[in-house]
Parts: C-alpha cells; sequence; structure tokens
C-alpha cells in the first residue's frame, strides 16, 4: 500500500492489475445480475452493512486509481509514436484533399471517386441545409418570413410542464388535468453518503 501511495505500485498491486484483466468478465457479469428480493437488516445489523458498503467503495477508489496510472504509463509509451503518425495522416489527407480539388471538373465530374492501390478518394454530396450569412442572425430571418407572411414558419406546440409543476396545490386544476391522466408526482430516492474521515481510521485488505 505504500509504494501506491508514492505513485509506484509494488508486487500486490501489479497482481491485482494482471488478475483484474484477466477476470474483466466476471466484473461485467456483476453488472448483469438481475435485481433480487434483499432482506432488511436490523439496526443492530445495518451499522455492519454500512461498513462493508464503505470498505467496497474504498477499494473500487483504490483500484480506480490504479487503473489511471497504468493508463498513463502506457499513453506515455505510445504518445510520441501517435503524435508522428497523426502528422504523416494529416499531410497525406490534406494533399489527396488538393488534388481532388485541382483535377475536380477533369477527374470528379462524371464519376464521383478514383479508386488507388491503397484506398479510394472522391467527393460526396452532403445532406441539403439551409444557410445564411453570418452577417444575418435566425431572428432576423424569423423577423422578415413573419412581416412577408411567408408560409416557411411553422408554430410547435408543447405541454407547459414547468407551469403544471407550479399550479400543483391548485386542485381545480389538479382535477381537470387528472381526467386525461396527467399528475405531478416527487418520487423519492434513497441516497447513502460515506464519512471520508471515518474511512481514513479504517484498514481495508485487498482481496
Amino acid at each position: 500500500m505504500a509504494d501506491h501511495e508514492n505513485g509506484s505500485p509494488g508486487e500486490e498491486w501489479t497482481d491485482l492489475w494482471n488478475y483484474t484483466k484477466q477476470n474483466t468478465k466476471y466484473f461485467n457479469m456483476a453488472k448483469r445480475i438481475r435485481k433480487r428480493i434483499v432482506v432488511a437488516p436490523s439496526k443492530e445489523e445495518v451499522g455492519e452493512v454500512m461498513r462493508s458498503f464503505a470498505e467496497a467503495s474504498s477499494k473500487i477508489k483504490e483500484l480506480e486509481a490504479l487503473e489511471e496510472l497504468q493508463l498513463l504509463e502506457v499513453r506515455k509509451t505510445y504518445h510520441k509514436k501517435a503524435e508522428t503518425l497523426l502528422e504523416q495522416k494529416q499531410k497525406a489527407m490534406e494533399k489527396l484533399e488538393a488534388f481532388g480539388i485541382h483535377n475536380k471538373d477533369e477527374l470528379f465530374r462524371k464519376k464521383r471517386s478514383m479508386d488507388l492501390q491503397h484506398g479510394v478518394i472522391g467527393f460526396r454530396t452532403g445532406t441539403p441545409k439551409v444557410s445564411k450569412p453570418r452577417s444575418i442572425t435566425w431572428n432576423k430571418v424569423i423577423e422578415t418570413l413573419n412581416e412577408t407572411g411567408s408560409d416557411f414558419l411553422r408554430t410547435r406546440v408543447e405541454v407547459d410542464k414547468d407551469k403544471i409543476i407550479a399550479s400543483r396545490d391548485d386542485k381545480d386544476q389538479m382535477q381537470e388535468l387528472s381526467q386525461i391522466g396527467v399528475s405531478v408526482v416527487q418520487e423519492e430516492t434513497f441516497f447513502i453518503t460515506i464519512k471520508e474521515g471515518q474511512l481514513e481510521n479504517m484498514s481495508f485488505a485487498m482481496v
């Protein structure tokens, strides 16, 4: 544990990391376990259950920290190689695009693509979209179309949920809405908060 806190995982942590990678399917399997019937613990037992929850949470944090440390080392190893290749790819792409644009009328007028030994280059026609100059805002477009009576404007009708929530104490309005199956609900969500200060005083053995 001391090695891990200093930023350099010891043999125990390395073995645990390898074990975790080799048994990924079991971790994924745990996520797919169906919800089961749970027996509520007694008042005498609930403290121990909370301790179990805190213990598992603490171990998960340590594993995640170790995972990030391992990934950081991998990124450092391959970042330089990837950076060089990305630059090579970018330069080649720019040259291919320049070739396409320069020869568009001659080579891509009828056939929109060209087969090369290691790939295909060409032009694709995108999906039609409405465009406007940057100097004109969409609000200005709406204003102008509205003034001319154009049928290129549409009105979106939607339920005003905020107003319904604000009116939840009005019995008459709620009665009216209930007749069409609409109501205001407010659900409760169970929460668990770990006392981090208590965790510092606890010693959890990695299993």
